[in-house]
């Protein structure tokens, strides 16, 4: 079944902000994305490098998501450091069932964490790997090797991905290989269109703007 994850920010909105979330009510989605960062001893919801404490902080989010059962949060970590504090708040609000790692996450920390999806960034098994057109040089099966060895050793749900860096041959390849995707920041109506004749089972990052079109195609292919 695809899961619609909103991306933060959506249909601009200002990401990882209360505004962003407001927004969240008016969309048939499964979750939505948060950047995750530390500062000044609070988890903080930033993309980018902040140098004052006027962001959301991560416990502003669960009365939010606490009456909705399904919502699903992928907190992308900007610091691995994050990724301990944060499995920490949802354990204390019994929400580990909701939550979803990508980024900078610490593996070591997360090995035996079977209770969480985590999704590694393709830019973390190989350099360069979100750059438009990557895969065309055949990389995608050293991808699909380094993600193999790293799911041996440690607790790992699928690679995340810049849906810029598949074509529809790469993409095959990945979901033939039986790994789960999540694709990021999907907002064209083609590349979806792609997605959903592939009947994947993967995480969609999407632009909101788009999502009666995706969820027509999800209706009418029983995906």
């Amino acid at each position: 079944m695809i899961k619609i994850i909103a991306h933060s920010g959506a249909d601009n909105t200002k990401k990882n902000s209360s505004s962003y979330l407001s927004y969240l009510n008016k969309l048939k989605i499964d979750g939505f994305e948060i950047d995750i960062r530390l500062f000044d001893g609070n988890i903080v919801l930033s993309h980018d490098l902040i140098n004052s404490n006027n962001c959301l902080i991560l416990e502003e989010i669960f009365d939010f998501i606490d009456d909705r059962e399904k919502f699903l949060v992928n907190c992308d970590i900007k610091e691995k450091q994050a990724t301990k504090e944060v499995y920490k708040k949802f354990q204390e609000k019994n929400m580990l069932d909701k939550l979803i790692f990508t980024g900078n996450v610490d593996f070591d920390f997360i090995k035996d964490k079977k209770e969480i999806k985590t999704f590694v960034n393709s830019e973390f098994l190989i350099d360069g790997s979100n750059i438009d057109g990557f895969f065309k040089d055949n990389k995608i099966y050293e991808l699909i090797k380094k993600y193999r060895e790293l799911e041996k050793d440690y607790n790992v749900s699928g690679i995340c991905i810049n849906y810029k860096s598949l074509d529809i041959l790469s993409f095959k390849l990945l979901l033939n290989s039986g790994i789960n995707l999540s694709i990021w920041t999907v907002d064209n109506k083609e590349c979806l269109g792609k997605m959903l004749k592939i009947k994947t089972n993967s995480i969609i990052f999407i632009t909101t703007n788009k999502i009666n079109y995706v969820l027509e195609r999800v209706n009418m292919s029983n995906i």
